[in-house]
């Protein structure tokens, strides 16, 4: 679980470097789901996964959305 998330977070890194945000965001939705699931909501690895996810919302234009991961 926790290699697919990782691979799944570099696709989702491609996808965001490319401006594909639509694309980005499920493929990321699912990197962090499963990185909590072997980590754990509150832990500190779990920090450049927020990171990224409250980025790709403010390109998204949800900033408020993205408030909650920083």
């Amino acid at each position: 679980v926790q290699k697919l998330a990782e691979t799944l977070n570099t696709l989702s890194q491609i996808y965001f470097q490319q401006k594909k945000f639509e694309q980005c965001q499920p493929v990321l939705d699912r990197a962090v789901r499963l990185k909590q699931q072997v980590l754990g909501e509150n832990h500190v690895d779990m920090a450049d996964y927020y990171r990224d996810y409250a980025r790709l919302l403010r390109n998204l234009n949800r900033s408020e959305e993205a408030e909650q991961f920083y």
